[in-house]
This record gives structure tokens, sequence and C-alpha cells, in this order.
């Protein structure tokens, strides 16, 4: 082989693998922006109705919570670019069927300082859904808020049912 064909044939490797790679790229982008459309989540709980049955049939229940596509408690802006996720262990609900959870956690301020993070969840049945956020200071009586958002299911929220075994 001649050392020209030589280089023409690790040429079409490299554009190959070159392709490869741009298609792979284009995959993986198109997933994260949500141009890919994908089969529903198993246990996905779409409305109030579903969430309530899980809970209430015993079902451990995961949250998703992604405030950026949330408004603000006047409704005038988004909220802040922050996601996380808890599972519900332990609810109330209300005469007015809104169910309530908080999620509490210990963590470090700028400062590290330890505080208590608060997060508050109230579902209505009209399918939305109330978060407010505090944090207490180590010795505090009281929490400092940060913030109320409401939220939509699936869209902002989501509640996804883990059937019990």
């Amino acid at each position: 082989m001649t050392r020209s064909s030589r280089c023409s044939v690790a040429q079409r490797r490299a554009d190959a693998w070159r392709l490869a790679a741009a298609a792979a790229l284009c995959a993986t982008l198109s997933s994260f922006s949500g141009l890919s459309q994908a089969a529903p989540e198993t246990g996905a709980l779409a409305d109030y109705a579903a969430l309530e049955q899980a809970l209430t049939q015993g079902d451990t229940v995961s949250v998703q919570l992604d405030l950026g596509h949330c408004t603000s408690k006047d409704g005038n802006h988004s909220g802040p670019a922050v996601r996380g996720g808890t599972h519900i262990d332990s609810y109330l609900i209300g005469p007015d069927r809104t169910i309530a959870f908080i999620d509490a956690h210990r963590t470090l301020d700028p400062q590290n300082h330890p505080v208590t993070e608060y997060v508050r969840y109230r579902v209505a049945p009209d399918q939305t859904v109330t978060v407010s956020a505090a944090y207490a200071q180590e010795a505090a009586q009281t929490a400092t808020p940060r913030g109320e958002y409401r939220c939509a299911i699936g869209q902002g929220i989501r509640f996804i049912a883990l059937p019990v075994r």
C-alpha cells in the first residue's frame, strides 16, 4: 500500500469517527434541550388525584422540583434556576383537600455556619403547588423566608410513585 493510499484510508477513518462523534453529541444535546421526546416516566403522577391516591395507598412518592419552570408568588417572574428532589415521608390532607408536606435538611450557609433549610409544599386540587423556602440559624426560634413560588404539576414539579413491594 502506498503512502498516499494509507493517508486516504486514515483520513476516511478519521472523518467517519468525527461524523459518529458529532452524531452522538447532537443526540446527547437534544436530550438535554428537550428536542427529543422521551417516553413517559414509569410511575409519573399526572395530577392531584393520582398523587392523593398514591399517598393514601402507601406508595413512596418522589418529588422532582425545578423552580426555573415555576413563577414567583406574585406571578411576575420565573423562579430561580434551582433544581432538587425529595421523597414524601409524611403528609397531611386538610379539610380543603390541600396535601401539605415539608423537606427539612441541615446544610451550611455561605459563611460555613450550620443552618436548617425548610422547603414547604402545598399541593392544591386545582393542580397548583405552592413551594415556600426558609432557613433557620442553629439556635433560631423562627425561620427566615427565602421565597415562595407557584408551580403546576408536570411543569416545574413532578411526582413519581414507587409502589411498596
